[in-house]
């Protein structure tokens, strides 16, 4: 079972805490340094140094708060321990504190279904699918039969049909296990599941019987009572079952770096067969494609967010599995960036690359099998195949992810104006087929494949406000047909009382810089009385549009509210020259677009200076922390980042940094410094700017963005404004990971109380 995730991505970094001059909330009463004074924190004379062009040689800088990178060190556990009473003894001062909590439920009260995918070559036909139910935590698995389904399509799926399978909650002793990818094997009797535990990157692979539910249990085991033994420990990601569904090959972390084995169902894990060693890199993170005939597995790796790859190909029939196996040189050096893998077909491995192409295109290169040579290590093979190209380069459209369907075809996903929009194409001709449901409102958040050769997937839908609808779509003769099977809606709420408009606001250089105003249509003015401006700007990726329950209950809470969504230049609103324009070295212009957007809701009266509240999560953060100094003074009425990177010099040194420098800049390149020094969060605090009203959000258990990044920027904030006007907070999601990896109901239910009643007291009702 394959899922395409079109709002992800696997660099996704940070979020931030913020600076600047706000609205005169110093006066509101709420907020009295005097009552609350900032817990004391120690200041040590350690010190970080990196190369300046400037400077013509390294510069030193003061790093004060190092001592709370170490997180079990007594004091900095009272540290957090005080600056969590902090924010309560403020956060209680809410007096809408139990109607903020009953909206954010509100918001939660649906059948959020996911995963949904038809197994229409089953010998008995059945659907596989997944929900969380009304204020539920954790996924329930159900399997259903095809009338079943059709019965509760008729009732817009009041209740799950089917029966249920496997219950995320017997999974762990503390209901900190969740599910992050399941595969079923080709046979259709076993499913492998990836359990992830407290929000972390990496889990455990486990096997059980389609036939051995789980559905009550007398202990929770990891990985639930009944399953099989087999387990494949430090995991992040891909497993591809054999063709007889005996064994599986599957991608794990090492010693030494990341490696390809082969498991055969029933043996020992340690007796596993490696047939991919670690590359000299180790931050190379192997990735597997896998024919669906079981004739070829193609592995290709990244060690950065530019993608730059290495690719190879083996083919399995006629060999002995090994970690001396002939393979296929396709990409040996990373002079060429892969995406996207979409399949194989007739001997030809597709896959979407940028060469040649700035907004990317899918190109197949033929699996020359004569070109096969033995190796102990990948890395050892010279040698480039041809590519050729197959659907090409469509200039500002963004060819964002592409997958085999229905064996000769391929789901395209292009960027067109800040939205996801889906095509077929015929992968032999590159000829498009079909535009897939042009009038729907809403935006595509997933598609479900059980293999590449179906005729029948399910595609999902979601809206600001809309949280779920789930489509099938079934090629046939004539083209392409979709049915509805559930369009789940929040009680009390009608989506199409909203209207979406997108704008444009002219940024510091000239360029026009889109965004997106959701508001209710019997708004009372139009001037909200306050907006939600959320922003991210990295990655090339899209960041609009999408559902979230935190930002729909405040939306719909007042028929005055606005919510906007920011499409910043580092983003991929407009393709990749758009990307390219605000990453690395011009990342200064992510931040001028959404001071320009500010100030655009300002000058055209939808809102009043100092009635913005500036949010965004991982790198929206890192956006939200630097424009909130950039803009005008008073132009936000709060700044909530979330998940926050705060000081990157240190983020740089950690196990992921590295990773990100293309995206963000190479400190220890002289040139590159200068720039991150004038914008680095931590580096650019200021005793003579005071912040505005900040709400620090961030997750206990986030490995990408540890928690020291947050603990360091609030020490050095609070010590430069010890009589701040406003308040400096921050609020520790606990048992909790990196952005969606924390989102139970009840993490995310609590967020988002602390987040509106901060915004109750800082920018008002």
């Amino acid at each position: 079972m394959h899922t395409l995730l079109l709002h992800s991505t696997i660099f996704a970094l940070f979020a931030i805490f913020i600076v600047n001059i706000g609205l005169a909330v110093g006066q509101n009463s709420a907020w009295n340094i005097k009552q609350n004074p900032f817990p004391k924190a120690k200041r040590i004379s350690a010190t970080v140094s990196f190369p300046s062009a400037k400077a013509k040689g390294n510069v030193t800088l003061a790093d004060p708060y190092q001592w709370l990178q170490n997180d079990t060190d007594p004091a900095t556990i009272k540290f957090v321990a005080d600056q969590k009473s902090l924010t309560e003894s403020f956060i209680k001062k809410c007096t809408s504190v139990k109607q903020i909590e009953q909206s954010v439920r509100d918001a939660f009260n649906y059948n959020d279904y996911s995963d949904m995918t038809f197994f229409e070559d089953a010998k008995v036909p059945f659907w596989f699918y997944s929900v969380t139910g009304p204020n539920e935590d954790r996924k329930t698995y159900y399997i259903a039969t095809p009338a079943e389904m059709e019965v509760a399509r008729k009732t817009n799926f009041a209740k799950p049909p089917g029966k249920k399978f496997l219950m995320e909650s017997l999974l762990s002793s503390n209901n900190s296990a969740s599910i992050v990818y399941t595969m079923v094997s080709l046979d259709h009797t076993l499913i492998a599941y990836m359990v992830v535990d407290d929000g972390a990157d990496t889990g455990s692979w486990y096997v059980r019987r389609l036939d051995s539910p789980l559905v009550q249990a007398k202990t929770r085991p990891p990985g639930g009572e009944g399953r099989l033994p087999d387990v494949i420990p430090y995991v992040y990601q891909d497993l591809r079952w054999t063709l007889d569904s005996k064994a599986f090959f599957y991608t794990q972390y090492s010693d030494n770096g990341t490696i390809v084995a082969y498991h055969q169902l029933g043996t020992p894990v340690d007796k596993d067969i490696t047939i991919v060693n670690p590359d000299p890199d180790p931050a190379n993170l192997w990735y597997l494609d896998y024919s669906f005939d079981g004739k070829w597995l193609v592995v290709f790796s990244a060690a950065n967010t530019d993608s730059k790859a290495t690719a190879y190909a083996t083919l399995l029939t006629g060999q002995k599995l090994s970690d001396k196996m002939k393979w296929i040189s396709i990409v040996p050096t990373r002079d060429l960036s892969l995406f996207s893998p979409v399949g194989i077909l007739d001997g030809n491995w597709y896959v979407v690359t940028d060469e040649n192409a700035i907004d990317r295109k899918v190109v197949k290169v033929k699996l020359d099998w004569t070109k096969a040579k033995e190796v102990t290590n990948l890395s050892q093979l010279k040698g480039r195949l041809n590519f050729t190209d197959v659907i090409p380069n469509r200039p500002f459209r963004q060819l964002n992810l592409a997958r085999q369907t229905d064996t000769n075809k391929a789901l395209v996903v292009y960027v067109e104006n800040g939205k996801y929009v889906l095509y077929i194409f015929d992968l032999r001709t590159g000829k498009q087929l079909q535009k897939i449901l042009p009038d729907e409102k809403s935006s595509p958040h997933a598609a479900f494949f059980a293999t590449p050769t179906n005729k029948y997937w399910t595609l999902a839908y979601r809206s600001t406000v809309s949280p779920v609808k789930i489509f099938q779509v079934h090629h046939t003769e004539t083209g392409i047909q979709t049915k509805l099977l559930t369009a789940q809606a929040i009680k009390g709420s009608n989506p199409d009382d909203y209207d979406t408009e997108q704008m444009e606001a002219i940024s510091k250089d000239g360029t026009k810089v889109p965004y997106f105003l959701v508001r209710h249509r019997n708004r009372p003015s139009n001037t909200s009385s306050s907006i939600w401006l959320h922003g991210y700007g990295a990655y090339g990726d899209i960041d609009n549009l999408f559902w979230d329950e935190r930002y729909f209950s405040w939306l719909q809470a007042g028929t005055g509210r606005g919510f906007v969504w920011a499409g910043l230049r580092g983003g991929g609103d407009k393709g990749e020259e758009w990307h390219i324009a605000g990453k690395n070295r011009n990342k200064p212009k992510t931040f001028d677009d959404m001071v320009a957007i500010a100030q655009d809701l300002i000058k055209r009266k939808l809102v009043n200076k100092g009635q913005i509240n500036l949010e965004g999560n991982s790198a929206g953060g890192l956006m939200s922390a630097v424009v909130a100094r950039q803009a005008p003074v008073g132009t936000f009425g709060a700044v909530m980042p979330d998940v926050a990177l705060l000081d990157y010099l240190f983020f740089y040194t950690g196990a992921i940094g590295p990773a990100n420098v293309n995206e963000f800049g190479d400190p220890a390149i002289p040139v590159e410094f200068d720039i991150i020094e004038s914008w680095d969060p931590i580096r650019n605090l200021s005793p003579n700017i005071q912040p505005p009203p900040t709400l620090l959000t961030l997750a206990d258990s986030d490995d990408r963005v540890v928690p020291a990044n947050a603990y360091k920027y609030l020490a050095q904030a609070q010590h430069d404004h010890p009589n701040s006007r406003n308040p400096l907070l921050m609020y520790v999601s606990t048992s909790s990971g990196h952005i969606s990896s924390r989102a139970t109901t009840t993490t995310m239910v609590s967020l988002a109380v602390h987040q509106q009643c901060f915004l109750e007291l800082t920018i008002g009702k």
